[in-house]
């Protein structure tokens, strides 16, 4: 149910209408008409070609689209966006597809049916095509409630000239990120559904919501794969949708949710219809008081984690056990929901009488090292004539590295009659925004941005220090380096000005 203290006009009126569009498949059938929406049209009921062109008509095959336009700016106090319900499907499958385009982008395709109620959002300003492509007849109905929102600033970061004074290192309103929020509604967890409700809410908060910024998806877990990110589109949510949705959640019963069959189906499965943005940071996070129900085999699950660079957060809230106790770890298959390298998986306790939602956000998303498992390690010793140590950032370097990074690595020459031999492979970086910073004995050497390769230094120095900071913003690959300790006549600096 939609809050009216969220939403200011918010009101359902059957709207049932007639249109011939066009036929390809035969005479006398026809789809839904066009529809603009305004303040004036508060609902449309709509859905596949019927042989009256109107809703409720006997359903029949075309080709044909409806157009639903949301670009109209009729209201200087609101922006206008409307929730689709699609409450009724049979039929789909095979040759038969629906494609909702917006504007010339696909938005979402359906190639079969989903389970229960499907929601998703249209928002202004945009013109969304419900493309029908049928050889036979289907059913599906649609219902469109409009949302009315008044403007505010959850569509722009406050101003960049203003100082930032919250509870974080560095201001989240400015940051971008790819997001996703799981909650686990079996029944054994309802007991933290109050404690979980809160911390989403207040993390939610902190951030900006648009295409620029902060994306939001929500999905649940429960112990028969029912529900899942199938009722509500990827990147449909923001800090006033979410809070919403939370207030009608059913539970399951049952004490372990399947999460493998919800991941697969209802995130990894759709991010080709709802694509990730490139170099951008994409956090899952996901809050239980009990274990997973997996199958033996999860390396599907793994690859994927891998293969979208997906850093997955996992909040325990249940105080009973810690998952600090690695020895009799409480949730065995959940702790398998996980990448390798930069997108291990991390997990957190709920503590009561915290500020978890702050912590959860300061000791993993605004802090880089950790969230990609590459924290500032002891300094490297070098040793004369060895291999030259390798060190990247991320740990697999065609993936992308994370925000709020401070990483520091620092190499000592064992034997001064060695020099110190930077390579710096190649760097990928944000430009000017995001630097590489290669230091001998304290005075800075280097600074590097943008991209680039080869960068080589010879450094008679006792130790040098090479660090990547990077701040809000895309992300790219980052550096791949090789450090070694050689003799002066085998060091070559492609940079000359750099030899000491």
């Amino acid at each position: 149910m939609w809050d009216t203290k969220i939403f200011t006009q918010i009101a359902l009126l059957s709207l049932f209408v007639f249109i011939s569009f066009y036929d390809v498949k035969g005479d006398g059938c026809f789809c839904s008409p066009n529809q603009t929406i305004t303040p004036a049209n508060w609902s449309i009921t709509f859905g596949p070609p019927t042989t009256t062109g109107s809703f409720g008509g006997a359903n029949c095959a075309a080709n044909c689209s409806t157009i639903i336009d949301m670009s109209k700016d009729v209201d200087a106090d609101n922006e206008y966006g409307m929730k689709i319900n699609l409450v009724q499907c049979s039929g789909i499958g095979g040759s038969n597809i629906l494609t909702i385009f917006e504007g010339k982008n696909v938005y979402i395709i359906f190639g079969a049916c989903p389970s229960g109620i499907f929601k998703f959002i249209i928002s202004y300003p945009h013109i969304y095509t419900f493309s029908w492509n049928l050889a036979t007849p289907v059913v599906m109905t649609f219902v469109g409630e409009q949302m009315a929102l008044p403007r505010s600033t959850t569509t722009s970061p406050p101003q960049s000239t203003l100082p930032y004074s919250g509870p974080f290192p560095y201001n989240p309103a400015i940051s971008r990120l790819d997001f996703t929020i799981g909650l686990d509604t079996n029944a054994a967890n309802q007991q933290y559904f109050n404690q979980c409700r809160d911390v989403i809410n207040k993390i939610v908060s902190y951030f900006t919501y648009s295409p620029d910024f902060v994306r939001l998806s929500f999905m649940t877990f429960d112990p028969y794969a029912a529900s899942g990110t199938g009722k509500f589109s990827l990147w449909s949510q923001n800090s006033k949708t979410l809070p919403a949705e939370l207030n009608n959640l059913p539970f399951f019963p049952g004490n372990n949710s399947r999460y493998a069959e919800v991941l697969e189906t209802y995130f990894f499965d759709k991010l080709e219809a709802f694509p990730l943005r490139n170099n951008t940071e994409r956090i899952f996070i996901i809050l239980t008081g009990t274990d997973a129900i997996l199958s033996n085999d999860n390396a599907k699950l793994k690859n994927d984690i891998n293969k979208y660079d997906i850093k997955f957060i996992f909040v325990n809230m249940n105080t009973n056990v810690s998952t600090n106790n690695s020895a009799n770890f409480p949730f065995p298959n959940l702790k398998k929901i996980t990448g390798t390298g930069s997108n291990k998986a991390h997990w957190f306790d709920y503590q009561q009488n915290e500020n978890n939602a702050e912590n959860i956000l300061a000791n993993l998303y605004f802090n880089g090292n950790n969230l990609c498992n590459r924290l500032n390690g002891n300094p490297h010793s070098l040793i004369p004539n060895a291999i030259p140590i390798y060190y990247s950032i991320p740990q697999d370097s065609t993936k992308l590295y994370c925000n709020y990074m401070e990483n520091v690595q620092t190499y000592v020459n064992t034997d001064p009659k060695y020099t110190i031999s930077v390579s710096i492979i190649k760097y990928n970086l944000s430009n000017k925004n995001d630097v590489l910073i290669i230091t001998a004995d304290g005075t800075e050497i280097s600074r590097l941005t943008n991209s680039g390769a080869n960068e080589n230094y010879c450094l008679k120095s006792s130790n040098v220090t090479i660090t990547l900071k990077t701040k809000s913003g895309l992300v790219f690959t980052g550096y791949q380096s090789h450090v070694a300790a050689v003799s002066d006549n085998d060091c070559f600096d492609t940079t000359l000005k750099y030899s000491l």
